[in-house]
């Protein structure tokens, strides 16, 4: 019969649906085409008791080209037939399932079939598929079922490929689900449970194909509500409570959010981590395809004409409920805004909900947690309910307070705003260990408040992309805003000002053909305009930096002026420079490593000084360079030997003195082991350093010999009883280059 009155069910799709593609393993799928089916399939399905087992496969295979055949048909006979495939992936089941047997008497005897398990899984395949035709069959199949002893990969079948069985048997579909996801702890275990990490242990993985609305979860609901609705609520409360736990393991109070009905006050239970279930895959992805498939339901209820209050109560539940049904109520509301404005007030009246609506918005429109593009694309074609089309991803609670202000019948907007004044007094009565969040729902609420009068808003016009006119109305901002505003926008202004006045004083410092009369009065007039002190309005570092930078600035532009400044002021303009010069040469601020002369305040008064020095400035002498040769920062010896060239042509004497001060500076004695010796021993080097300078000036002065050269000190060579050391790295390198250059100059003279 399979071999004459039937053709491959490939053959026939290509003959009648050509453009409909062959899907993978439909080559061993065959079609009946001609009368002689029907006989046999009333005689297999009546003798089917009495067939041998080892015709079982051959009979599989005819009744499931028949079922494919007549899907579309109600025959009272294929009922019967799913019947049997049930009873016979019973009978194999029982043949499969490993068992203990006391005598060899009680082992059944043998079906005599060959690849059990794959004729096993051939018929599970078709009996879930068509489930659907008898729901008295599925029904006994699911009750029989034991979530305990069932094989680890079947229950991962039934789980991720139920056919038809949640729509045949809702109810025992929804224990099983229950009871398999939801595995009881073993008190007589003393190690960490692996829920410790996930609500729902090493079940995660089992919904990662599972439809964007949620698959046989919304089947399920659609099939029958009231057991949707407790394998949904099972399972987000079981989610929830691993929450909770967590909370309770570092004893703190789970939080809750009271909601004022007009029938009664609700409680809801979490936080905001429990209210982003609904749009995460972590840490449950079971958690949020069961969301996912009560806000579908929840949509095919309303457009299918029933109240949105009634839905409402369902999605919500009773006291107690977790905070990710508000989640689902919320995009429900605003995505039905037109039947659900008159009962969906409340949620828009409580502060912390419109808090975690606001995160919820924001999370929409970044597509943070919205699937990839290649999933979407995946299962368009089985979704029965797009949920990222919904309203709700583009809008927020918020925003639908001013929808009640333009309402004829005020009732409504009445109500939220008497809640809303409730709000804001019991938060401005709260003594909370969190003030500042406290203060935060406060404002949003107070800003809830304006919403609701109509003179705070403005009519406006908006034009759409296709040219469309269209009229609304737009919040006016609150005064202290807008001042707020503004002077945000005022001090941004200061700071870029500031900012570009500064680099271009320190462009202008470092390089010299940047420096304009025009730019040095502008720096002038900017830097006499700062304190004398580098100031912090604050203990952030940021703002200390900022300070910091000022006060170098500054100094940028005071040795600026000593460099370049030729306008008939100029005695005027010293007698603020060379102060500001002097101090920050004597100064300790903080510094910065490196040789970058910009980032140190002493390296740039250093500048300043030679620069001065050069001209002939009265108040600058031979010692204020010498004593600038004694500083040891890389940065202050890089600003003297970029001069040493103009300072030998004004004395040929300068470089080799700065060259000796420079080595003389770089021994260091060895660090002592208490602070009292150490203390000590930096003296004695300042003396030395002191001296070495006063014997320099004494022969520029023409009052003695020139002073022999230095020798570096060895590691371990005495020096008045205090072993030293040579200074290394930066300062050997800036002892060679002064010293070099030194050399250089006294060769060319």
């Amino acid at each position: 019969m399979i071999a004459v009155e039937s053709e491959p069910l490939a053959a026939l799709i290509a003959r009648i649906k050509p453009d409909i593609p062959i899907p993978a393993g439909a080559g061993d799928l065959i079609a009946p085409k001609g009368p002689g089916w029907i006989s046999l399939v009333v005689w297999l399905t009546i003798s089917a008791k009495s067939l041998p087992t080892e015709l079982i496969p051959d009979a599989v295979k005819v009744f499931q080209a028949w079922l494919m055949t007549t899907q579309g048909y109600n025959y009272p006979i294929n009922a019967q037939i799913v019947e049997i495939l049930f009873d016979w992936h019973a009978l194999i089941e029982s043949h499969l399932t490993r068992r203990v047997y006391r005598d060899m008497s009680e082992i059944p005897p043998s079906l005599n079939i060959d690849h059990l398990d794959d004729v096993r899984n051939e018929i599970r395949m078709i009996v879930f598929t068509y489930a659907n035709l008898n729901r008295a069959a599925a029904e006994r199949y699911l009750s029989h079922i034991n979530s305990e002893k069932i094989r680890y990969h079947d229950q991962q079948t039934l789980l991720k490929s139920p056919g038809t069985l949640p729509e045949a048997a809702p109810g025992p579909y929804a224990e099983f689900v229950l009871a398999a996801l939801i595995e009881t702890d073993d008190p007589d275990s003393h190690h960490s449970r692996r829920r410790d990490y996930r609500p729902f242990e090493v079940h995660e993985h089992v919904f990662l194909d599972m439809p964007l609305d949620g698959g046989s979860f919304l089947t399920v609901l659609n099939s029958s509500r009231d057991d949707g609705l407790r394998l949904i609520r099972g399972l987000v409360e079981h989610a929830t409570n691993w929450r909770r736990e967590q909370y309770q393991e570092q004893r703190i109070p789970f939080p809750q959010i009271k909601i004022s009905f007009p029938d009664g006050e609700k409680t809801f239970e979490g936080d905001l981590t429990v209210f982003r279930w609904a749009r995460a895959a972590g840490p449950s992805l079971i958690t949020g395809t069961a969301l996912r498939a009560l806000e579908a339901w929840g949509h095919l209820q309303i457009e299918a004409g029933r109240s949105f209050d009634d839905v409402l109560q369902h999605i919500l539940g009773l006291s107690g409920s977790s905070v990710a049904f508000l989640s689902v109520a919320i995009d429900l509301a605003l995505s039905h805004w037109s039947v659900a404005s008159a009962t969906a007030w409340p949620l828009a009246a409580n502060p912390r909900l419109l808090e975690f609506d606001e995160d919820r918005f924001k999370h929409d429109v970044a597509s943070v947690n919205r699937p990839s593009r290649a999933l979407r694309q995946q299962s368009t074609a089985a979704i029965r309910v797009d949920l990222d089309a919904q309203l709700s991803r583009r809008t927020r609670l918020f925003d639908g307070i001013g929808r009640y202000v333009f309402d004829e019948d005020t009732t409504t907007l009445t109500r939220l705003r008497s809640a809303l004044e409730q709000a804001r007094d019991e938060l401005g009565n709260e003594e909370k260990a969190s003030q500042d969040q406290a203060g935060e729902w406060r404002a949003m609420v107070i800003r809830a408040l304006r919403m609701t009068v109509a003179a705070n808003w403005d009519a406006v016009t908006h034009t759409l992309q296709d040219g469309t006119q269209v009229d609304g109305y737009q919040l006016k901002e609150a005064p202290e805003k807008q001042q707020e505003r503004e002077d945000q926008a005022a001090r941004a202004n200061a700071g870029l000002q500031r900012m570009n006045i500064r680099l271009r004083i320190r462009s202008a410092l470092l390089e010299p053909a940047q420096s304009t009369p025009a730019l040095l009065k502008t720096a002038l007039d900017w830097a006499r305009a700062q304190p004398s002190e580098a100031q912090s309005t604050s203990d952030d570092k940021d703002d200390n930096y900022d300070a910091e930078w000022d006060r170098r600035a500054m100094v940028m532009a005071a040795a600026l002026a000593g460099r370049d400044y030729e306008a008939v002021d100029r005695a005027d303009v010293m007698s603020w420079a060379v102060p500001v010069l002097l101090t920050a040469s004597m100064q300790l601020d903080k510094e910065y490593h490196g040789s970058q002369i910009e980032h140190n305040t002493t390296a740039i008064a250093t500048l300043g000084i030679v620069s001065l020095f050069l001209r002939g400035e009265d108040n600058i002498t031979r010692r204020h360079v010498l004593r600038a040769a004694g500083h040891e920062h890389p940065a202050v010896q890089e600003a003297l030997g970029q001069n040493l060239q103009r300072l030998g042509q004004v004395d040929d004497r300068l470089p080799r003195s700065i060259a000796r001060i420079v080595m003389i500076r770089a021994i260091h004695p060895r660090r002592a082991s208490s602070v009292e010796q150490q203390g000590i021993n930096d003296r004695r080097h300042g003396e030395m350093v002191d001296a070495t300078i006063d014997t320099e000036l004494r022969w520029l002065d023409n009052e003695g010999d020139e002073p022999a050269w230095p020798t570096l000190a060895p590691c371990e060579q005495d020096l008045g009883g205090v072993f030293v050391l040579v200074t290394m790295g930066i300062s050997r390198t800036m002892i060679w280059k002064i010293s070099h250059r030194a050399t250089l100059l006294t060769k060319d003279r």
